[in-house]
């Protein structure tokens, strides 16, 4: 039997807002500003500003979520579930690298999702020197040199998938951020307003699984059950809140 088509053919897509709710606010340590004064350096790029920006809520012992004053996360890595995607034809893996970059002493994006195979670029647009470790199944530390515009290339460097891969500097600690592998490209990552876009989805009931870094006093994002009835433009939305 030949696998249905995935992508090539008729395809939908997903919109969904993900939030929390102010009983799980309160479940949360105290917020703390990033303290740079022991690196000069850093502090200096933030020259008239409160790092982190003033919208972004980090949390102890690290920068690990972003809340808005109207509850709603980003940073959270949703996919269809890959289980369901099996009988699928999967598209080949981008020839695109996914970058990350250090800006300003911060790791940017936050969270990140990238295929299995699929190339890696750690760019610095600091001029400050930085000194990365990956973890994984292939962990590695990579040492990125002031204002290194292009980068240092990681060829296919996750071989399969796994969620939340640690990226963090050994020099400036509360530098973070989390690589989510995937197998399948209907994954997408909520922005700063909860908003998230998932697409290549095809039409169906499927489970969208949901990953935010750990925090101290949130339990896992349940998966929620999602029906794609049209693969003709329109979106397939959802909403979910964090208890």
């Amino acid at each position: 039997m030949t696998a249905p088509d995935h992508v090539i053919g008729q395809t939908g897509w997903l919109k969904g807002v993900i939030g929390i709710l102010p009983s799980a606010i309160k479940r949360i340590p105290p917020n703390r500003v990033i303290d740079m004064n022991q690196f000069p350096d850093c502090e200096s790029l933030w020259a008239g500003d409160t790092p982190p920006p003033a919208n972004e809520l980090y949390v102890t012992p690290d920068p690990k979520l972003v809340v808005e004053k109207n509850y709603k996360l980003p940073n959270v890595f949703a996919q269809v579930s890959p289980a369901e995607l099996e009988a699928y034809k999967i598209p080949p893996i981008p020839d695109a690298a996914v970058f990350v970059e250090h800006e300003r002493c911060l790791l940017q994006p936050r969270v990140f999702g990238i295929r299995a195979g699929q190339d890696l670029r750690l760019l610095n647009g600091d001029n400050v020197k930085h000194q990365l470790s990956i973890a994984g199944d292939n962990p590695t530390t990579v040492e990125l040199p002031n204002f290194d515009a292009d980068g240092v290339l990681k060829e296919e460097w996750f071989k399969g998938p796994q969620l939340g891969v640690s990226l963090k500097c050994e020099i400036h600690p509360w530098e973070f951020a989390y690589a989510c592998v995937t197998n399948h490209p209907a994954y997408g990552v909520s922005n700063e307003k909860g908003q998230v876009y998932i697409p290549n989805v095809p039409k169906g009931k499927f489970t969208v699984e949901l990953w935010l870094p750990p925090v101290p006093g949130l339990d896992p994002i349940q998966p929620i059950e999602v029906n794609v009835r049209s693969t003709d433009g329109a979106a397939t939305l959802f909403w979910h809140y964090v208890e």
